[in-house]
């Protein structure tokens, strides 16, 4: 699945738009895994780097005050990914 943004992402970095991207992973049933199938998404960033061509910066939540920050920091052309949003029991 990661294959399939990468024609819009490289197209929206061409243009230095800022790339902020979120996803939700497994069913962790809204605890925070570490590890695994259900697990964070920090696994994915060499992988996301590699298909995309430049950096991803991961941030360990996805939403609140620092990822905001983390956001409104973001220089033209970056990647931002946001944590699992199925570590939120809402999200499940």
């Amino acid at each position: 699945r990661l294959r399939a943004i990468v024609p819009t992402a490289k197209f929206l970095l061409e243009k230095n738009a800022k790339l902020i991207l979120c996803s939700h992973f497994g069913r962790p049933k809204g605890e925070i895994i570490e590890k695994g199938k259900n697990g964070r998404l920090t696994p994915t960033v060499p992988h996301l780097e590699n298909l995309l061509g430049t950096t991803v910066t991961k941030a360990d939540d996805c939403m609140g005050a620092e990822v905001e920050k983390m956001a409104a920091d973001m220089e033209p052309g970056t990647v931002l990914l946001l944590e699992n949003t199925r570590f939120y029991a809402e999200e499940t």
